[in-house]
């Protein structure tokens, strides 16, 4: 139903119906099969370095996160909530968490949460999309509407706001390696790009400053 690579491509794991098996590619029949509650599991997401898996749920449980090297469970953020996504940082340091009421970032190793984003109002579906710039300074992050908004990973200060040409649902989000393009992919089938080095150059030659 689901995979998710670590940053080397080499790792991967599948959520299936009760199971989140995490593996090398070049040696499929020596990973690590976890056990996951069967109902309300949507994605599942690697970390970089491939040491934890989480999965985000749809009308679930919120996020639960495991140790890929014994299938052992070491967290269960946000319990209370149905609807919740989540990404990590680059560095492998953060746990990024969007739910219908805020935005938190998650110590890695630890769980315990570090910053809060409070929205300006609950959401009615639940978590929306959300993906850190490659440095890990950002998180973009998606609200109800399909407008997209840059937060400082450090403060939670609301940075950049993107508005895509026509307001519709965003399902995924997605930046370059570089972190100079942002892609969203959208339930209609359609991909938006932007090109945020264009931008902030546009910005800069309107002594707006850079992006």
């Amino acid at each position: 139903r689901s995979l998710s690579l670590d940053a080397s491509g080499r790792r991967v794991a599948l959520l299936g119906a009760g199971e989140v098996r995490v593996a090398m590619l070049d040696d499929p029949d020596a990973g690590t099969s976890i056990r996951v509650p069967t109902v309300g599991m949507s994605e599942v997401v690697l970390a970089p370095s491939g040491d934890w898996v989480a999965t985000e749920s749809f009308h679930g449980s919120g996020v639960h996160v495991w140790d890929t090297g014994h299938g052992e469970p070491v967290a269960h953020l946000l319990p209370e909530e149905g609807t919740v996504r989540a990404c990590f940082s680059p560095d492998d340091q953060v746990l990024a968490t969007s739910s219908r009421n805020d935005l938190r970032l998650w110590r890695v190793g630890r769980w315990d949460e570090v910053l809060r984003v409070q929205r300006r109002r609950a959401y009615a579906g639940g978590g929306e999309a959300l993906a850190f710039t490659p440095d890990g300074a950002r998180l973009a992050a998606v609200d109800e509407s399909g407008t997209i908004t840059f937060f400082d990973a450090r403060s939670g200060q609301r940075l950049e706001t993107l508005e895509p040409p026509s307001l519709q649902p965003i399902g995924e989000l997605r930046l370059s390696v570089d972190g100079s393009l942002l892609a969203a992919a959208c339930p209609s089938n359609h991909i938006l790009v932007w090109d945020l080095g264009q931008i902030s150059r546009q910005l800069e030659g309107l002594r707006l400053g850079g992006w």
